[in-house]
């Protein structure tokens, strides 16, 4: 335990020193107040948040830390356009911490049952279906898919699957209605595979399936027009980017791809690669969170948590090589839209709170086999 507590620490250590000098370094050079602000600020927050809320949330400092250092690399590639773009960036992440402890106090204190579960989904239906009826551009598609899963979680675990599919159905055609194809595709794969897990039904699983693809094979034959698709080239952008040293940067065109693409444009492509290992490593953390819940419902929950960043992960890493010929999106954790932030940090606080459940019930368990002996 101690041997792991000090590799921990060294860890942590390393990437306090790394951000220190990802700042340090340009603040030399140009100067910027704000670049040397950030040199001292982002190691202090990174520290405070694992030293001090994690311990009084019960946060889990695994996928804690691999969150932070996405959100770090995050303002180190904003920094690229302008210091001031990366106080922004930091300034939007520090805000997403409070939907952290949000989500870990919400699945640690949620008692599934059917009136919440009905309320949960109506709101998150109502934050996916926000653009459609306000006319608004701004989209909380991912914090009510985020919510629309913990509702649906909760009508599986108390076996009342039919109204769980209608929901998830509604949530679909919200998806398509907007056309957000790639969102609809993972939301249908996430209620398949979570009916599966929680029912244990295979025909039903598969005659939900079906209906899924069908929805979708109706709409691709009617909406869907392949001269429409915005294609850019990300696969050849990529590979031009310098692995080590980075030349200089035409930012201009890498800001207007994702901050994945401008992170490589300004320290290099090896960088890129650190992006899918940290995600990886949270959902490997979160596999193992929903492996070890005692209650049916937190497993699943936690699944359904795994299976929202996955497949979304997997759909960015799709569009970026070109496997898919549609604009990509970003990924979790490192985007610099609001609303995506606050639902990924939403979602690791879920894996957080029933990472902290899963410790307590191993304290609970050791407090017992003392008491009998």
């Amino acid at each position: 335990m101690k041997k792991h507590a000090s590799s921990r620490a060294r860890v942590m250590a390393a990437l306090l020193v790394f951000f220190a000098l990802a700042f340090l370094i340009p603040a030399l050079q140009t100067g910027s107040s704000v670049l040397w602000s950030l040199t001292i600020a982002v190691p202090a927050a990174m520290l405070i948040l694992l030293l001090f809320p994690a311990r009084v949330f019960f946060l889990d400092k695994s996928s804690l830390s691999s969150a932070l250092t996405l959100c770090g690399l995050g303002i180190m590639a904003s920094s690229g356009i302008s210091p001031d773009a990366a106080l922004s960036q930091s300034l939007r992440c520090v805000s997403a911490v409070i939907f952290l402890f949000a989500g870990a106090v919400m699945s640690r204190s949620f008692r599934p049952s059917i009136p919440a579960a009905v309320l949960v989904s109506l709101f998150a239906l109502g934050m996916i279906a926000f653009p459609l009826v306000s006319g608004s551009s701004v989209s909380l598609l991912d914090g009510g898919l985020a919510l629309l899963m913990f509702a649906l979680v909760s009508f599986f675990s108390l076996r009342s699957c039919l109204p769980g599919l209608a929901f998830a159905f509604v949530g679909l055609l919200l998806l398509l209605l907007q056309q957000e194809i790639i969102a609809a595709a993972v939301w249908g794969l996430c209620t398949v595979l979570l009916f599966w897990v929680a029912s244990g039904r295979g025909l039903w699983t598969w005659i939900a399936f079906g209906t899924f693809c069908a929805v979708f094979a109706v709409y691709l034959g009617i909406f869907f027009h392949p001269s429409g698709i915005a294609f850019e080239p990300f696969l050849p952008r990529i590979s031009a980017l310098p692995l080590i040293v980075p030349e200089p940067a035409n930012l201009s065109e890498a800001s207007s791809g994702s901050l994945y693409l401008l992170l490589g444009s300004h320290y290099g492509g090896i960088v890129l690669f650190c992006v899918p290992l940290l995600l990886s490593l949270i959902l490997l953390r979160g596999a193992s969170v929903a492996s070890h819940a005692r209650k049916s419902f937190h497993a699943a929950l936690a699944f359904g948590t795994v299976l929202l960043l996955g497949l979304r992960t997997i759909s960015v890493l799709l569009m970026l090589t070109d496997l898919l010929p549609l604009s990509a999106g970003c990924f979790p954790l490192l985007t610099d839209y609001v609303p995506q932030m606050f639902a990924d940090f939403f979602l690791l606080g879920i894996l957080s709170g029933i990472s902290s459940r899963n410790e307590a019930d191993l304290l609970e368990d050791a407090r017992l086999s003392m008491l009998a002996r």
